[in-house]
């Protein structure tokens, strides 16, 4: 089943039932490492990075992903 996220004031994006969830149950840490995610959620964080639901750096080797509220 496919749902509206809303980004900001005017911008939405459609997700799905499983983005929903991981954005759910990841919203409230500070930082998600890559290396804590399983390979079941890395084509999840992947596509929501492209949606600008998270955003990803990377800090000497180790790559983190933020929710952007």
């Amino acid at each position: 089943m496919l749902r509206w996220h809303n980004i900001s004031k005017r911008v939405r994006v459609m997700i799905s039932t499983e983005d929903w969830n991981f954005i759910k149950k990841h919203r409230y840490k500070k930082k998600i490492p890559k290396s804590s995610l399983d390979d079941k959620e890395q084509p999840i964080i992947d596509m929501l990075v492209k949606k600008s639901v998270f955003g990803r750096y990377t800090q000497g080797t180790e790559t983190f992903y933020l929710f952007n509220k």
